[in-house]
């Protein structure tokens, strides 16, 4: 299978730039399940290689999200274990990552609900 994208550049504002419903949700929890979001800050370093990997690999996953189904999870490699997920090799001393698609809002709707009506 293959996947070919054409990304031209565009002075025009995009679909999704207009409807702002490009949102992401990040938040941490620790090993019990809680969330310690407010007490953590998010840092990924990926080299040329895992940035293309994950970028191929999060289309398809865009594009094939009906067939796989459920979030995925990405574990930490063991020693004399590489596994893969999204095209990424975690480092052993990374944490668990699970990444799902299931945000319906736009960007507006999330800062209103959490007190913030002035928008971006």
């Amino acid at each position: 299978m293959k996947y070919t994208v054409q990304l031209k550049p565009t002075l025009k504002i995009e679909a999704f730039e207009e409807k702002r419903d490009n949102t992401a949700l990040i938040y941490i929890q620790n090993k019990e399940g809680r969330n310690t979001t407010n007490q953590c800050r998010v840092e990924v370093r990926l080299n040329k290689d895992a940035l293309l990997g994950f970028g191929k690999s999060l289309i398809r996953y865009a594009y094939e999200r009906e067939k796989i189904g459920g979030p995925l999870q990405m574990h930490p490699i063991r020693p004399k274990d590489i596994m893969q997920t999204l095209g990424l090799v975690l480092h052993p001393e990374s944490v668990e990552v699970i990444i799902g698609e299931n945000l319906d809002k736009t960007i507006d709707a999330y800062l209103h609900e959490n007190g913030n009506t002035n928008g971006l």
